[in-house]
């Protein structure tokens, strides 16, 4: 993972937070007592598991790997060698 690319990983962590509270919450009212409020949450989190679409999030740090990431970089070396090499064969 490039460093200058935190996004992908820092959703990720947020997403686990995201989930551990969830967890935490639906395990607290499964109960008798919070029969209710279980199913209320528990509808709500099946909707959105991860508290938002992760498509999104991991769309916003798409340019930032398509520059940074050393699959980027090795594909713009192959090509800058492929041309230097092209040109001493003219």
């Amino acid at each position: 993972m490039p460093r200058a690319c935190p996004a992908l990983r820092d959703a990720r962590v947020a997403w686990a937070q995201t989930v551990r509270a969830r967890t935490q919450r639906l395990a607290a009212n499964a109960t008798s007592e919070g029969g209710a409020t279980y199913d209320e949450l528990r509808d709500a989190y099946r909707r959105q598991p991860l508290g938002e679409d992760p498509l999104r999030r991991d769309a916003a740090d798409r340019a930032c790997w398509r520059d940074a990431s050393r699959v980027a970089t090795a594909a713009r070396t192959l090509q800058d060698r492929v041309a230097d090499l092209r040109s001493l064969l003219r």
